[in-house]
């Protein structure tokens, strides 16, 4: 289990890097990554590998499991509003009972 929690800890660095980068499709990369590791550690569900498959396969540059885990919420990342909407849409075939979107904003790093 340590080295899968040490390479969590390694993700979340890159991910913090890649978002001060603006790099969406590290980004991406990152949180597949993530997710891959959480299922290798048990705190995944069939429903939430096939809900952040099919986030992906819409054309999400990223998805994973958020939260705690085994609860049943995932988080994709859309490159543009029309793949956001593709996404939105393949997870409610899927069979996400809701879902939403957020708009993030470039953050200003020497401020």
């Amino acid at each position: 289990i340590g080295p899968l929690i040490d390479e969590l800890g390694a993700l979340a660095q890159t991910a913090v890097t890649a978002l001060g980068d603006g790099d969406a499709p590290a980004l991406g990369a990152v949180m597949d990554r993530a997710h891959t590791v959480l299922a290798e550690l048990d705190l995944s569900l069939p429903v939430l590998d096939e809900l952040t498959a099919s986030a992906r396969r819409a054309g999400a540059l990223g998805a994973k499991l958020t939260g705690g885990g085994l609860g049943g919420c995932v988080i994709a990342l859309a490159g543009s509003a029309q793949a956001a909407d593709a996404v939105r849409s393949a997870l409610l075939r899927a069979g996400s009972p809701a879902t939403w979107t957020y708009r993030m904003r470039i953050s200003e790093v020497g401020e």
